[in-house]
């Protein structure tokens, strides 16, 4: 066993942005991907993003329906389960929401899908919705009076509060409302590549000041100009942020999803990106076309344990790549999660 692979089955690896794992009319088991790469949790989306309370509903029910029939999974709802799931070589599933829009401006539905297991809430997934704007909406018009009042029942009631995809201005009130830490769940630099969906550096600074972190993207259009980015191109993002907030304020959020090569059919990929532009999800600025080849040496779930190689040549070692697998994460679910 090389140094990287003894570090890797040491750790605990937690994804924290993981839509590939929502079960599908079509394919129940998508998340069975992430059980060769012995994640301990993945953030599971509850797709799609921004629809509504019946569609989450049914997602929920289905994931019910794994938790019940698949012993090789292991809902999460504590710490405690985290751990207890790296024990037994389960796949952990946290349940998550990119936007709010299931909420449908009431905020009692906040306590009904806490009570169901969802543990990570964004509040915008590119585009205004009732707590506030997307980081694609041109008007940035900040965050609502029902957000800040959903930000403070979140953190009551234990709900880590996820910024990804989120307005500038938006994240920024919420980081002054929320009392306790927060995370993008998963941002690029722009720094880096310079793209309308990546985050600024202030962004970063005050999320880590607040002793959250930033999970570093996967998708290939956040990496890099590159077509089929690498590795390194994907550290590269780690690295700037080690530089500007350090290294207990960095995770994972690889953000692998159906559309991506290796999962769909190439034509399929393009109809869905057709769909996400027509609705306004996702916008051209922001989202290249497929094909979306993830960072080669990492570019499915089953493949993550090559990443401690490549952050060891890199000059990466082994605590600090613990604390980028997971370690960081947790500290923050165990301060949110109490």
């Amino acid at each position: 066993m090389n140094k990287g692979t003894e570090i890797y089955e040491q750790s605990i690896v937690i994804d924290a942005c993981a839509p590939l794992a929502c079960p599908s009319d079509e394919d129940m088991f998508r998340y069975e991907h992430f059980l060769p790469g012995k994640f301990a949790m993945i953030a599971a989306t509850i797709l799609p993003m921004n629809d509504y309370l019946q569609s989450a509903m049914d997602r929920i029910t289905k994931f019910y329906k794994i938790f019940r029939g698949d012993p090789r999974v292991k809902h999460i709802l504590t710490v405690e389960d985290i751990y207890e799931a790296k024990k037994n070589g389960q796949l952990g599933i946290m349940l998550a929401f990119q936007g709010c829009s299931p909420l449908q401006n009431d905020l009692e539905y906040i306590d009904i899908y806490y009570r169901l297991g969802l543990r990570q809430m964004m509040l915008c997934y590119n585009i205004k919705n009732c707590v506030g704007d997307g980081c694609t909406e041109p008007g940035d018009g900040g965050l609502s009076i029902f957000g800040v009042n959903a930000i403070a029942r979140m953190n009551e009631l234990g709900i880590l509060i996820d910024l990804a995809h989120t307005g500038y201005r938006t994240t920024m009130e919420a980081m002054e409302v929320s009392k306790k830490p927060v995370v993008f769940s998963h941002g690029n630099a722009r720094g880096v590549w310079d793209n309308p969906r990546n985050l600024k550096d202030d962004q970063v600074v005050k999320v880590a000041k607040m002793g959250g972190v930033v999970g570093v993207n996967g998708y290939p259009g956040f990496v890099s100009a590159k077509n089929r980015p690498t590795v390194n191109d994907f550290i590269d993002h780690i690295d700037y942020y080690v530089k500007l907030v350090g290294i207990d304020h960095v995770s994972l959020g690889v953000d692998y999803f159906q559309g991506q090569a290796g999962i769909m059919d190439d034509k399929v990929a393009q109809m869905l990106y057709d769909r996400l532009i027509g609705s306004g999800s996702w916008s051209k600025s922001a989202y290249p076309p497929p094909p979306y080849y993830y960072p080669e040496e990492i570019a499915l779930p089953k493949l993550m344990p090559n990443l401690p190689d490549a952050l060891l040549a890199r000059g990466y070692g082994e605590n600090d790549i613990k604390k980028i697998l997971g370690e960081n994460y947790i500290r923050v679910l165990k301060e949110v999660w109490k």
